[in-house]
């Protein structure tokens, strides 16, 4: 038996749907919270520092946990890098 999760988010047009109704609701959130602070925003270095970098060192800590798909030396020639199935040839 599937459960709702995979069956709901396995759906591309419901991913989408979900994804821009959640960037509207960001989008309006914002807004409204623009309106009720007029004043300017001041930018805080460490605050710019960490929307900056922390989506790379996130991706760094998930590649670094997960590691990279190996490849199966059986499909290698010679156990270089050339595809057994490739159809043209490399000199």
């Amino acid at each position: 038996m599937t459960s709702f999760d995979q069956v709901f988010f396995s759906s591309k047009l419901i991913l989408m749907v979900l994804a821009w109704g959640l960037a509207l609701l960001l989008s309006f959130g914002l807004r409204f919270w623009g309106l009720l602070h007029p004043e300017p925003f001041v930018i805080r270095p460490l605050l710019v520092a960490l929307l900056l970098f922390a989506p790379a060192v996130g991706l760094g800590i998930w590649v670094m946990r997960e590691g990279f798909p190996t490849v199966d030396s059986g499909s290698l020639v010679n156990g270089k890098g050339e595809s057994l199935n490739c159809d043209s040839e490399s000199s």
